[in-house]
């Protein structure tokens, strides 16, 4: 059967120094319209430049920036049964200008080059 989920990919740059994209995945593509899955998604992608979680497993069992009482993954949680769809990340890139090479979560194995790979767990 064919994945059916709708991919969204949000970009964040802070103070255009530090770079990130956020690939989501929802059942329904209103999903990403709804203003308060739009605002949690920049929410995420801001936690990430700054906290440079090193998988999206570990991101997900940080405290949330915005209500260290939570971890990032009860506050998706808590979102997707608001919305009623099963929102993810699925992966993200990370990448700061002082750095000499991008931090692709997780990293290829192949050697550097001038092209970005972005993979993650499915």
């Amino acid at each position: 059967m064919p994945d059916r989920r709708h991919k969204y990919i949000l970009s964040y740059v802070h103070d255009n120094r530090i770079g990130v994209l956020v690939e989501f995945s929802m059942q329904s593509e209103f999903t990403a319209r709804v203003q308060e899955v739009k605002s949690l998604m920049t929410d995420f992608a801001l936690h990430i430049a700054a906290c440079d979680p090193p998988s999206v497993n570990e991101f997900l069992d940080e405290p949330f920036v915005k209500d260290p009482a939570k971890n990032v993954a009860d506050v998706l949680a808590g979102v997707s049964s608001t919305v009623s769809d099963n929102l993810t990340i699925t992966r993200f890139i990370r990448w700061d200008t002082e750095e000499n090479e991008p931090n692709p979560i997780n990293p290829p194995t192949e050697p550097a080059s001038n092209v970005v790979q972005i993979r993650g767990a499915r």
